[in-house]
């Protein structure tokens, strides 16, 4: 659920010329994410559905816990599954050298100079991204922190209020879900499972962050969870 492609960058103009906005996820703002997903699980139930399970991969199952929270129809799903949930924050410290508080501090700065249509410098981030989108990304609150998987012994005040079951899969040579420089593999299944009350959790063993060769593990993960209890 990279609901607006991931390094996508798309100027749009109005007919006239005056006027223009911005599309993909350079520019995305995560606190909006639940518009997508709101338009999707509607659309479905005017079609006659009725039961729901949301899955996101990497970044997506940011988005797919935080609808859970800001989704407007979110009494609607029954579960979620996460694919390979990315460590944003870990990886923004290891490429900024600990220097993300100060990018953002600045990124806050040059946002009320730039338009929202001008992109951060490399140095802040591999992703290229808006200063607006740089933000949404990497402030600090808790709804942010949920994947902090590099702070060792944290616990996620969000994470533990889901009260439906989840369903994590990701692999132990995946560097976005597991970073050596501040964990071990271990450290990441026993932080899911202490911030989370109903939880499946799947080590695929030799798999990266892309699944590339687990298709069919992966799918049969998936297949098992959704059926019925």
């Amino acid at each position: 659920m990279q609901t607006r492609g991931t390094g996508i960058k798309t100027e749009i103009k109005t007919a006239d010329l005056k006027d223009e906005a911005y599309l993909g996820s350079n520019y995305e703002i995560i606190e909006e994410a639940h518009i997508d997903i709101t338009a999707w699980v509607s659309k479905l139930k005017s079609m006659g559905y009725e039961k729901f399970v949301l899955i996101g991969h990497s970044y997506g199952t940011h988005k797919v816990v935080r609808y859970l929270f800001e989704g407007e129809l979110r009494s609607d799903i029954e579960k979620i599954i996460l694919l390979a949930p990315f460590d944003k924050n870990g990886y923004i410290q290891r490429h900024t050298n600990g220097r993300i508080e100060e990018y953002l501090r600045i990124a806050e700065s040059e946002l009320d100079k730039r338009g929202e249509g001008d992109l951060v410098p490399y140095e802040y981030d591999d992703f290229q991204m808006s200063y607006q989108t740089f933000i949404s990304w990497y402030k600090d609150t808790d709804l942010d922190n949920i994947w902090d998987f590099y702070r060792k012994g944290y616990r996620n005040p969000t994470l533990n209020q889901i009260k439906i079951p989840v369903q994590v899969i990701y692999g132990d040579s995946d560097d976005d879900v597991f970073m050596p420089e501040y964990n071990e593999i271990g450290d990441v299944e026993v932080y899911i499972k202490s911030n989370i009350e109903d939880v499946e959790v799947n080590v695929l063993q030799g798999c990266g962050h892309t699944f590339n060769g687990f298709e069919k593990e992966v799918s049969g993960l998936v297949k098992s969870f959704c059926k019925d209890d």
